[in-house]
């Protein structure tokens, strides 16, 4: 346990050191196929606690991976791979019986800790390509539990004056990194279904299959956001941003250690730029669940994309059912349409096309007025005679604007609803009341083993086996009365504890552990253990 340091604000220190890029020149060189597998080679030594590896060694390797190379190919790329940075060349002296031996050039290579950086850094490209497109609301309870450690090391810090600072860079380290994974998969989510709206129709065909379930699974996420999104705020909240920051010095300070003999000065610089980044990140980790500034917090911009994607998805699975249905499509017809008069040899036959295709030729369907069609009949024109040159023909402004003339209907009866919309009122009315009534009696029961319930009426039954389903154990999850599995109801008015029985109370409960609930329907039969059900406030 330590104080608390004094809060700073440094600024982000400059760069002093020139990074050297070629170190990434494996991947894109003219053998890149080589200079791969041969650092691949190296990353799995290391991964065996191997210290470095002879150019014999190392084509082995190169041969067991199914890659025939010869002795002097192997050694000009380990070469090529020390010039770049990523591998470094000792002399060896292991097992030299003469002097002969001792000059002779014998190299062990190992990899560089500029090498390691751009293999870790490239493995984690190729991972976030193969990411899955998901949004993982397994990262929202994760978060919203960390925000909780933190809500409580400030409090303790302002109880006591001290806090654990271990505790305090575990806790930062796993909700910035939680933060971020829930940002790229977002991001990662919604560029993929972006490509899957864009697609052509036989991609679309494939995506219709699923389209239900990705409906579903985006309303689930949107609801668990919802939920956790308040729960987050709420914890965020009660840290001031003086304490935020003391927060990120103090995970600082634990980050970088302590300092190396004749460094203080370089250990102080290392100190202040690992506070600004650490409060960096922890102020925008406020950002995602705060409004901060008059800016929405990203949690409701994420929200709202996801809900606007389900309309989006409704509305390209009945474009593509109108496809499918015969319906005809206007684009596609106009790409037609555009290689025939590609076809046309002379500017009259595209003119000829061009009539025909928009129907540019006498209106002789049409309905006009009495007074139109008696002029007709008394002065007729031919049927060559130019538009410009005829008298105008009065038609409906209807018939203009939609291509359909208004036609005269009797009026519709307006039906009386009244009678359905009370009845509808009263069922709504009866069924809130039932759900009120089951809420009242599963807490009214307050910490109880199940096999002490008894009986319960249907309503109340349905609602415990919903919050039942909703409270399954994670893999490797400790339950007990000290930490009892929380889960809540579907809307969030319902909160169920659980803990399991000992030994003791499960022998007393009988029948193995099984606990017994009478309904009207019959007997239901479940594994025994404590619940408490509590109204969420």
């Amino acid at each position: 346990m330590s104080q608390l340091p004094s809060t700073t604000h440094p600024s982000r220190p400059h760069e002093s050191a020139t990074v050297d890029w070629s170190i990434f020149s494996y991947l894109v060189a003219e053998k890149s196929w080589l200079y791969r597998q041969v650092v691949d080679v190296f990353a799995d030594a290391k991964a065996e606690f191997s210290l470095h590896l002879r150019s014999g060694e190392v084509r082995s390797a190169l041969a067991r991976k199914g890659l025939a190379v010869d002795a002097e190919e192997v050694e000009s790329a380990l070469q090529q791979l020390e010039s770049w940075g990523n591998l470094q060349a000792y002399q060896d002296h292991a097992d030299v019986a003469s002097l002969a031996e001792y000059y002779r050039k014998r190299l062990l290579y190992q990899m560089t800790a500029a090498g390691e950086a751009a293999y870790a850094s490239t493995l984690t490209f190729v991972e976030r390509l193969g990411q899955a497109a998901k949004l993982d609301a397994r990262a929202l309870e994760r978060i919203a539990s960390a925000a909780g450690q933190l809500q409580r090391l400030v409090r303790e810090f302002r109880e006591h004056a001290e806090i654990d600072s271990a505790v305090v860079l575990t806790t930062a380290r796993n909700i910035c990194q939680d933060a971020e994974e829930l940002t790229a998969r977002a991001q990662s989510f919604f560029r993929w279904l972006h490509e899957r709206t864009a697609a052509e129709r036989g991609d679309l065909e494939a995506f219709l299959q699923y389209k239900q379930q990705l409906i579903d699974y985006l309303q689930q996420f949107v609801g668990e956001l919802i939920l956790r999104s308040g729960e987050i705020a709420r914890h965020l909240s009660d840290i001031t941003d003086d304490e935020l920051a003391t927060l990120a010095q103090l995970a600082a300070v634990e980050d970088v250690g302590l300092p190396v003999a004749g460094q203080e000065a370089d250990h102080e610089v290392r100190i202040l730029a690992a506070a600004a980044r650490w409060r960096f990140r922890i102020m925008g980790l406020c950002g995602w669940f705060i409004r901060r500034a008059g800016k929405p917090p990203q949690a409701e911009q994420l929200r709202a994309a996801a809900r606007s994607a389900i309309p989006q998805l409704l509305q390209l699975a009945a474009q593509l059912n109108e496809r499918q249905s015969g319906r005809s499509d206007r684009v596609a017809d106009l790409k037609t349409l555009a290689l025939h008069f590609l076809a046309c040899r002379t500017d009259d036959q595209a003119q000829e096309l061009f009539r025909e295709a928009f129907s540019l030729a006498p209106a002789r369907h049409l309905r006009v007025e009495v007074e139109t069609l008696l002029q007709r009949d008394q002065a007729p024109i031919s049927a060559k005679t130019r538009w410009a040159d005829a008298e105008p023909v009065v038609i409906q402004p209807q018939l203009r604007a939609t291509g359909r003339a208004p036609a005269a209907a009797v009026n519709r009866r307006v039906t009386d609803r009244s009678r359905d919309r009370a009845a509808l009122t009263r069922r709504l009315s009866l069924q809130s009341r039932r759900d009120d009534a089951a809420r009242e009696t599963l807490i009214a029961l307050g910490a109880c083993r199940l096999s002490d319930i008894g009986a319960l009426d249907r309503d109340a039954l349905h609602l415990l086996v919903q919050l039942l389903e909703r409270s399954p154990p994670r893999p490797g999850q400790v339950v007990s009365a000290i930490q009892p599995l929380v889960s809540r109801s579907k809307d969030g008015a319902l909160q169920i504890r659980m803990w399991p029985i000992d030994a003791d109370e499960r022998s007393e409960a009988g029948a193995g552990g099984l606990a017994s609930i009478a309904t009207s329907d019959g007997e239901l039969l479940l594994a025994n253990a404590w619940l408490e059900v509590q109204r969420v406030r």
